[in-house]
């Protein structure tokens, strides 16, 4: 394992310093030959960091949502985003809010603010209580945007119980767009 990519540098390194060294300096050679062996790794080992993503359009979003790949379901969902629609399948939606990826759990939450099936309301209700902050705060700004009243008293208690100011700004702008009103107390 460890011998294959050690050849590969040392006859890349042997065959750059071969050519160089008919133009540079002996110091300069080395330096080159090794530079230029880093950005032949880099470029070999590049796609391997960025897979290809697929362009999700209307035709292959349920194709996107249903992948095998967690980047192909999130770019499903940001599609949905962008375009305001709704999950169809929420059998679907119910696995995603399980996933270990944190993207696909914030970007579900995002789209499911665009859902007004009752089930997608339980969904939002337990991305409120997700472990990674952003996730949560997802929950709250699709709680708010749902425009369902019945939520203010689940913002509510979340907002009370919960240590963190993010998560108590984005619980209070919930809050406010759905029409609570603080009671004035003296």
């Amino acid at each position: 394992v460890l011998a294959s990519p050690l050849s590969f540098y040392i006859l890349l390194y042997g065959l750059f310093s071969l050519l160089l060294c008919r133009f540079l300096s002996p110091k300069k050679v080395s330096l080159f030959a090794a530079t230029l062996c880093f950005l032949v790794g880099i470029g070999l080992l590049a796609p391997l960091y960025y897979p290809e993503e697929i362009e999700v359009n209307e035709v292959n979003v349920a194709q996107a949502l249903t992948s095998e790949s967690w980047q192909d379901r999130v770019a499903g969902l940001k599609y949905l985003s962008s375009s305001g629609l709704e999950i169809g399948d929420l059998s679907i939606a119910k696995q995603m809010a399980s996933s270990p990826y944190i993207p696909e759990r914030y970007w579900l939450g995002r789209v499911l603010g665009n859902n007004q099936q009752a089930e997608s309301y339980q969904i939002l209700l337990k991305l409120l209580d997700d472990l990674q902050l952003n996730v949560a705060c997802m929950a709250f700004e699709a709680l708010g945007r749902r425009g369902e009243p019945q939520a203010i008293s689940v913002i509510l208690q979340q907002f009370m119980t919960t240590d963190s100011w993010y998560k108590q700004m984005y619980a209070y702008q919930a809050l406010r767009r759905l029409g609570w009103k603080q009671p004035y107390r003296r």
